[in-house]
């Protein structure tokens, strides 16, 4: 269930979340549907990784599709980690999902470029031939 959320994931709170099962891990399978889903939004994974570092944890990574499927909001790439504890009788998890899409810079760093080479062609005229 969602306890918490921010931004356009507020209206999902309260809402059972589906998560694949079953996940195959060592080595770790990308999943035939959805990672997870909640609400109209699901997180279909492209990419998955498994990295086993520390005793007792197991983390997983990927990155897919976040999609609504409610139409308001365009699919966007995301990324997803799981973490799985265990530690005698006790097993947790964690997982968090996020958008990894760019900001577009509006043209302003081709401006920029541009405007250096103009400077640069500028001081190469003025610059005095040498013999």
């Amino acid at each position: 269930m969602v306890k918490s959320a921010t931004g356009s994931f507020i209206p999902t709170i309260g809402l059972q979340v589906s998560i694949a099962s079953p996940l195959q891990v060592n080595p770790a399978v990308v999943p035939a549907g959805p990672i997870w889903s909640v609400g109209d939004f699901s997180l279909t994974l492209s990419s998955l990784v498994e990295s086993t570092d520390i005793t007792h944890t197991l983390i997983l990574k990927g990155v897919g599709l976040l999609h609504d499927a409610g139409g308001t909001y365009d699919d966007t790439e995301g990324t997803w980690t799981a973490t799985f504890n265990s530690s005698s009788t006790t097993f947790s998890w964690n997982s968090g999902s996020g958008a990894t899409s760019s900001v577009p810079d509006g043209g302003s760093t081709l401006l920029l470029l541009g405007s250096a080479f103009g400077a640069l062609a500028t001081l190469a005229r003025l610059r005095p031939a040498t013999k």
